[in-house]
């Protein structure tokens, strides 16, 4: 959990939801960033602002797949079937997926808030330019966006790889979708984003 006694935020940002690009400016206005991907809120703050970083399952989890086969070399496994453990509650080395939080509505549920405002991956800019203490604050952030977004981008950080849709079969895309309806609602995420790009 990352959070601010100063500007009194709680800010969650989950893997693979732009932690490094929101961690960045977390500290130029000097969070305090004791866990980057945890949500666990004390209690002392549960009156502060919420935001929460969010992602289209789709590209969420087609990222969280690539950071998986990158974290466990030595593990042989292909999208259809890592997707299909997942949904079906079928992977058989929970250990390898400590701290991923494939459900991003769960964790609202933990904390027991619904966010003041969230941060969404798909229009990250926009969204981080909203916030009021960036919005209202008197802090140069001149360079800061496209730096940061440039740099932390997806194929900076895996180089030439394909189009994330292309991992998608309109079976696989319906096994995601149901699997995950709550997310695509609660976060009013298009259901066929894999198919026409529209998040």
């Amino acid at each position: 959990m990352n959070y601010s006694d100063e500007l009194k935020i709680v800010w969650v940002t989950p893997m693979r939801t732009a932690t490094r690009t929101c961690g960045v400016l977390q500290k130029i206005y000097n969070f305090d960033i004791s866990s980057q991907h945890g949500y666990s809120t004390k209690k002392d703050k549960l009156d502060y602002t919420l935001i929460l970083n969010i992602r289209n399952p789709y590209s969420r989890l087609a990222s969280l797949f690539r950071i998986f086969l990158h974290n466990n070399k030595s593990y042989s496994i292909d999208f259809e079937s890592w997707i299909r453990g997942i949904i079906k509650k079928e992977f058989t080395n929970t250990d390898m997926l400590r701290g991923y939080e494939f459900y991003l509505d769960k964790i609202i549920d933990n904390i027991g808030k619904t966010p003041d405002y969230y941060v969404r991956v798909e229009f990250l800019e926009k969204d981080l330019k909203s916030l009021p203490f960036v919005k209202n604050g008197d802090i140069d952030l001149s360079g800061y966006f496209e730096t940061q977004i440039y740099n932390n981008c997806y194929e900076k950080e895996f180089g030439d790889v394909n189009d994330w849709k292309l991992l998608y079969t309109q079976e696989l895309a319906d096994l995601v979708y149901f699997g995950m309806e709550k997310q695509f609602t609660l976060f009013n995420y298009n259901k066929d984003y894999w198919k026409d790009g529209t998040p």
